[in-house]
């Protein structure tokens, strides 16, 4: 049977994220720790916490970020939580942390960048769109062209490439390796912004399980990560590996395969591809 840490006097809350959690009293939100002891009181229209001890606290017109200290369960010696605010508020959250950097939107500009934990403008708000860190690599968009950075903001893959087929997730690392676009053709480049293989196809998924289903010359087929034929370009259709298999398309048949072009369904006396 679990015990009342504090009685119940706030209209909502929501779950315990590093030792603190959001409260609304009234529509306004404030911060509790996990003594149910008040950190920020309840006045802000939005609260966010991505983790890592840093909060977002303010409207939709621009959060402020702060940082709390002695988040930790608390004990007869603990100090009691402090919020100390590191931003004006000018911010909103656009992407999930990870790779140390929380995305931001600055809400005076539009623009897109990333803070650091200590909430300093890691990537500068210059974007007008920014992806998620895989890698220590993300998506970013100026006007209608695409290039990828690290977490320094240093360039990767330079801001010139496209993004105008629906071909599954571009600029985000897959087994280490990102589809990229340029002028309808597509490609996938290593952590360094290298090619792999070029821009040699029209329809491109990015790598599972080691290959990726790609179509060259109106035939699909699977490459490793070095950009070799894995398993031949014959088929009408192929898709992404999930979960160890593909679905593929051949002469108006539809199969499965393992990541070894062995079929696994609707076989008709073949074995592997």
């Amino acid at each position: 049977m679990g015990n009342l840490i504090f009685p119940p006097r706030y209209h909502n809350v929501m779950p315990f994220v590093d030792g603190v959690a959001p409260v609304s009293l009234f529509g306004q939100w404030g911060l509790i720790g996990l003594d149910g002891e008040e950190i920020l009181p309840a006045t802000f229209g939005m609260i966010n916490t991505p983790g890592h001890g840093i909060l977002f606290a303010g409207n939709g017109d621009g959060m402020a970020l702060y940082k709390i200290a002695n988040h930790q369960q608390p004990t007869a010696n603990s100090q009691q939580p402090t919020a100390t605010q590191l931003t004006p508020p000018v911010y909103l959250p656009c992407t999930p942390l990870n790779d140390n950097r929380i995305g931001v939107t600055h809400t005076p500009s539009g623009k897109q960048g990333f803070l650091d934990l200590d909430c300093n403008e890691a990537v500068p708000c210059q974007y007008d769109e920014v992806g998620r860190f895989v890698l220590g690599r993300t998506m970013v968009r100026i006007d209608n062209f695409y290039g990828i950075v690290d977490t320094q903001n240093n360039p990767i893959l330079p801001i010139e490439y496209t993004n105008t087929l629906r071909s599954g997730e571009k600029y985000i690392y897959h087994d280490s390796l990102a589809l990229v676009e340029k002028d309808g053709r597509l490609g996938f480049v290593d952590l360094q912004g290298n090619a792999v293989t070029g821009l040699l196809f029209s329809r491109a998924y990015p790598f599972s399980n080691g290959l990726a289903s790609v179509c060259l010359n109106g035939l699909w087929g699977y490459i490793d990560r070095r950009g070799n034929t894995f398993i031949p370009f014959i088929f009408d259709l192929a898709s992404p590996f999930r979960h160890h298999r593909a679905q593929v398309a051949l002469n108006g048949q539809s199969h499965n395969i393992d990541p070894q072009g062995r079929c696994l369904s609707n076989c008709n006396g073949i074995i592997s591809f």
